[in-house]
């Protein structure tokens, strides 16, 4: 997959989620990462991440959004709804990416 983006230092990026409802949420990027020659974002609320409190900086019990990447330049990025089949699959690979990054 020919990619343009660069995805150093994503994790100091925001994105903004437009909800169902049109209303929109800030969220804070934890990863992107490979799945099968696609790429997939993980993004938490940035609301839910300043209510972590000191004792809880792992970040158990953030909930993560994971969504498939679209577009080949920043301009055209588009984060897309994962298909129900995969879903499973590209969480797990989510799981291992972020075990690989606490070691």
């Amino acid at each position: 997959m020919e990619n343009d983006l660069d995805w150093n230092d994503v994790e100091s990026m925001t994105v903004t989620l437009t909800l169902e409802d049109g209303s929109e949420m800030d969220c804070d990027v934890i990863t992107v990462f490979d799945y099968e020659g696609d790429n997939y974002i993980a993004v938490v609320s940035s609301e839910e991440l300043e209510g972590i409190d000191e004792e809880d900086e792992d970040g158990e019990g953030v909930s993560a959004m994971l969504y498939r990447l679209g577009g080949a330049t920043w301009e055209e990025m588009e984060l897309l709804n994962i298909d129900d089949d995969i879903y499973d699959k590209v969480a797990e690979r989510f799981e291992e990416v972020m075990s690989e990054d606490d070691e």
